[in-house]
């Protein structure tokens, strides 16, 4: 095995690529969010991560719709808000007519994200704009309203343990990477750990260890999250040979947003915080290795769809 600094940019490059799947990241209803003004009935049938709602309308004689908006649910019907276009070619439109029945999708003028708790989408109406149609959308901080099936998740995080060799007195550090798929509340996926030990030049330095892993999120408050894993990680430490062992490790996150309930599970959860981690080693030959304990401590980073 060689030495792998150079695969420490790889990680960045990994979340990156993470982040972007959020715009394709599709929520649909838990249940109808409708809306009915006379003749025109608007339901609500997906938002996606980049903040496009796609909606079904129907309508016999027809309608002129002048504006939409995405507005607070305390504040007065069509008083204005965050103003929406529809796409299509030529568009987008700010202004449209409709007839029979449609798709349409809508996307937010400026920054597009997931609409705020306690939104709702208003539709101004009528040649005159003296029509409204409201159709509920995220609901309240509490109310579950939109699910995905998409539920992948990536911690990557870089630690230093100050024993990681069994049979040597010397320290590593490791840039470890887990990518996991959620299945109900608990996660299962792979995690990989690639690092250096730190002791002299005649030492064999490289570590490359992997291997399936299961965990969970203990606790997640408004802006807090407690992780804890499990795996067995089976692969090298070069001035030791094979190795292989459990490794358990809890982490304590801090989210720069807000939990809302509206959306499950959450766009983009992203957290940074401190992961603390326990292992024991097996060697894979020869006779049982003394100081088979090792403890690493490091900041960690956790992105999640």
């Amino acid at each position: 095995m060689r030495g792998s600094d150079h695969r420490l940019p790889l990680l960045g490059v990994a979340l990156a690529s993470l982040a972007s799947l959020a715009c394709f990241t599709r929520y649909r209803p838990v249940r109808p969010n409708a809306g009915q003004a006379d003749d025109l009935r608007v339901e609500v049938e997906e938002i996606t991560g980049g903040g496009d709602i796609v909606v079904r309308t129907a309508t016999r004689v027809g309608a002129h719709v002048r504006h939409v908006f995405l507005a607070s649910s305390e504040a007065s019907s069509c008083s204005g808000g965050a103003e929406l276009a529809k796409t299509g070619v030529g568009g987008p439109f700010k202004e449209f007519d409709l007839r029979g029945e449609a798709v349409l999708t809508l996307t937010p003028i400026g920054t597009q994200e997931l609409p705020n708790p306690g939104t709702d989408l208003d539709l101004r109406l009528g040649e005159d704009a003296g029509g409204c149609l409201r159709v509920p959308l995220t609901g309240g901080e509490s109310e579950l309203r939109w699910a995905s099936g998409r539920r992948w998740s990536l911690v990557g995080t870089f630690a230093v343990a100050p024993w990681f060799a069994p049979d040597r007195n010397a320290g590593a550090w490791t840039v470890s990477l887990a990518p996991r798929l959620w299945l109900g509340r608990i996660q299962v996926g792979a995690s990989y750990q690639i690092g250096t030990l730190l002791c002299d030049a005649d030492c064999g330095r490289a570590v490359l260890v992997a291997g399936p892993m299961a965990g969970t999120r203990l606790l997640r408050t408004r802006w807090w999250a407690i992780d804890a894993d499990i795996s067995y990680e089976v692969g090298g430490v070069q001035s030791v040979g094979l190795v292989h062992g459990p490794r358990v490790s809890l982490s304590v996150l801090r989210s720069k947003r807000s939990r809302t309930q509206a959306f499950d599970p959450e766009l983009l959860f992203a957290a940074f915080g401190v992961e603390l981690a326990a292992g024991y080693w097996f060697r894979g030959d020869g006779p049982r290795a003394t100081a088979p304990w090792y403890f690493t401590l490091g900041p960690t980073v956790s992105l999640g769809l």
